[in-house]
Order: C-alpha cells, then sequence, then structure tokens
C-alpha cells in the first residue's frame, strides 16, 4: 500500500514516505495534521492509499512453480497454482487496508 496526495498544479501524485494504517495514525507519525511536499501545504484529509506496484499473485505463482521444478510437471503445476492462491489472498488483503484507509478519518 502506498500513501499519496494530488498535486494541485501538476496534477500528479505526490507519494509519502511514511506508511499508516489509518489518517489517525498517520496524524501521530507526522504529528500535524497540515504538512508540505514539493512545497506545497497538504493535510492528511487530503491523503489517499493505493495498491502497491507488487503483484502478489504472479510473484507467488512463481515462487510456488521454481520450488515446484524439483519435483516434474505435476509438482510444478500444483506450486504454481498453491503460490499463485497464496499471492491472491495477499491482494484482497491489501485492497482491504487500502480501503479501510481511503474510509478512515481523523
Amino acid at each position: 500500500m502506498r500513501l499519496f496526495v494530488k498535486h494541485r498544479v501538476k496534477d500528479k501524485k505526490i507519494y509519502l514516505k511514511q506508511l499508516a494504517y489509518n489518517r489517525s495514525q498517520l496524524l501521530e507519525i507526522i504529528g500535524s495534521r497540515q504538512f508540505k511536499l514539493e512545497g506545497e501545504s497538504y493535510t492528511i484529509e487530503e491523503v489517499f492509499a493505493e495498491k502497491g506496484d507488487d503483484n502478489n499473485s504472479v510473484l507467488g505463482a512463481l515462487a510456488g512453480g521454481a520450488i515446484g521444478l524439483a519435483g516434474g510437471l505435476p509438482w510444478l503445476l500444483a506450486a504454481a497454482a498453491i503460490g499463485s492462491f497464496i499471492g491472491k489472498n495477499s491482494d484482497e488483503k491489501e485492497i482491504q487496508k487500502v480501503e479501510f484507509f481511503n474510509g478512515s478519518s481523523i
């Protein structure tokens, strides 16, 4: 999960280095309702979360497939499927975290 604000002039996302589960925790980390990024002032309420760039389903399938290589084709397919399932669950959990942050308030 990544936290960001939308730059008011350049219409681009500016990513925060901090991570938080909700806006109240982000307030505790930053220590103020207002903060500056790239010379612009923002508030905690303007921070949103999005899913990170990593694709856990693909990574899980690749990891499982690599482990399954030692056992031949049947093990390769089974391990890749299991790895993909684990990665998919990880993706779903991250989506829940994003929705929780975006629905939070101070």
